[in-house]
């Protein structure tokens, strides 16, 4: 539905040893296809939104989805996301819906779009069965599942996992098994840095009270920041290291030893510098 979005912008003011933020808010027509409400704007006055939605998004997957002669399970049906735009090509007979690009809009004029008017469009995926002349071709997919009789569902490894795999196109089990290493793989980079940020963040709120002791003494204050900051940095990847490499050590033992002798690096160096200190 067309509605009013509302858009906070914030600037900050440097003032001598204070900080003044000033808040201003900006409004623009769009399109979204969940409801706005106009009633927690900060300005709700001329941009009113309509309470409700005549037509709301929702998504309906068929009761059995097959490929071939084969049944497939709740979880392999949820790996079927390549949705493709349903072109339509004929606009029912109201002289509100006008039919553009394969999208219905409820509107007086489609071209310039009014508060509270409607578009409404559909899309698909998991194309199966017949060539249609509107949808086109049925899709290929590869497929790693257990079967049963009719039926392809989650297969138990020995370890415990469940192995559960749809791609579309077509591909080798060693392809398939390559491409999931490797969303494997990014996911756990992403966590890594999580879990990296995450501490990041805990070492800066409990080493916050420092800085705030020498907030009076604008140069100390600006040391003592970069300090703690590369502290924090320091500290933070040793442990994220440590987590890590405790993982690893049962698994791969050498590996999991060399990343936990990396993470303790920086002790060492720092225990080094204050023995070579205390000599001079």
């Amino acid at each position: 539905m067309y509605q009013w979005v509302e858009h906070e912008h914030k600037t900050e003011y440097n003032e001598g040893d204070k900080t003044r933020i000033e808040t201003t808010y900006s409004y623009s027509k769009e399109w979204r296809s969940n409801m706005v409400s106009s009633g927690s704007f900060n300005n709700p006055s001329g941009h009113h939104n309509p309470n409700s939605m005549l037509v709301q998004s929702q998504m309906s997957i068929a009761e059995n989805v097959q490929v071939g002669n084969f049944y497939l399970s709740q979880g392999l049906v949820s790996s079927i996301a390549d949705f493709k735009k349903l072109q339509s090509v004929s606009a029912p007979s109201d002289s509100k819906i006008h039919l553009i690009d394969g999208v219905f809009y409820h509107s007086k004029n489609a071209m310039t779009p009014e508060v509270g008017d409607l578009k409404v469009s559909f899309d698909y995926a998991g194309v199966s069965g017949k060539v249609s002349a509107n949808i086109g071709p049925p899709e290929y997919v590869s497929i790693i599942a257990k079967q049963q009789g009719l039926q392809l569902t989650s297969y138990e490894t020995d370890a415990g996992d469940h192995l559960e795999i749809l791609n579309i196109g077509q591909f080798t089990p060693q392809e398939i098994f390559d491409r999931q290493h490797s969303m494997n793989h990014v996911m756990t980079m992403g966590l890594r840095l999580l879990g990296w940020f995450l501490v990041f963040i805990g070492l800066s709120s409990m080493t916050s009270l420092i800085y705030t002791l020498v907030d009076w003494f604008p140069i100390v204050r600006e040391l003592v920041s970069i300090g703690i900051t590369l502290l924090n940095i320091s500290v933070s990847i040793s442990l994220s290291l440590t987590v890590i490499a405790l993982a690893w050590i049962r698994y791969r033992p050498v590996f999991g030893v060399t990343i936990l002798g990396m993470a303790l690096i920086p002790f060492v160096l720092s225990r080094k510098r204050a023995q070579s200190m205390k000599r001079h």
